[in-house]
């Protein structure tokens, strides 16, 4: 036969409460090592960026749709680990594409760490005019962080010339891996 433990709170040695219950089932994690943060997912403020032809551009994620620890800056789209949260990561990005030009297209979506490209999807197009004008791009990775390290999510649409090149409802996330 089993024993049944019954509490309403979890204590380490020092007083802190690791875990809470309400007494119906719903239960609270108080310990960052338990919890998946810091973490963050923004968007566009509008719908679309404008990119120029067959050059990685910045994607301007403008907008928060939360933040745990306030390590997105949407003044610069960049993601950076805060002070005492090195660790692995969760990083992803994902963006439609449009152009008006509908031959010889290629995507790409890129992760950046540091300045540097470190992850990078990529589709290649070649449609006539009765097919579509879009796809979607999409890209992740776990990495090792450390703390200041900073990411940020890149784009590229390469038509023949002289298209109207759109990234659609692009969005940008990370949260920390529990290991």
């Amino acid at each position: 036969m089993g024993s049944i433990i019954k509490v309403n709170e979890y204590k380490d040695f020092n007083n802190n409460a690791i875990m809470t219950s309400d007494g119906s089932g719903n239960v609270t994690v108080n310990a960052g090592g338990l919890k998946n943060v810091p973490a963050f997912t923004g968007y566009y403020s509008s719908s679309y960026q404008t990119v120029s032809d067959n050059v990685a551009t910045k994607l301007t994620i403008d907008t928060e749709e939360f933040d745990t620890d306030s390590a997105f800056d949407t003044s610069n789209s960049r993601f950076t680990i805060p002070s005492g949260q090195a660790g692995k990561y969760f990083i992803f990005g994902k963006f439609f594409t449009y152009s008006s030009n509908d031959t010889g297209r290629q995507g790409k979506i890129w992760l950046y760490k540091n300045g540097s490209v470190v992850s990078q999807t990529e589709n290649q197009y070649r449609l006539t005019q009765d097919d579509i004008v879009g796809s979607a791009l999409y890209t992740s990775y776990v990495f090792d962080a450390s703390v200041s390290d900073y990411f940020e999510v890149y784009g590229n649409l390469n038509v023949n010339s002289g298209a109207d090149n759109r990234l659609y409802y692009a969005i940008f996330g990370a949260y920390k891996l529990i290991t």
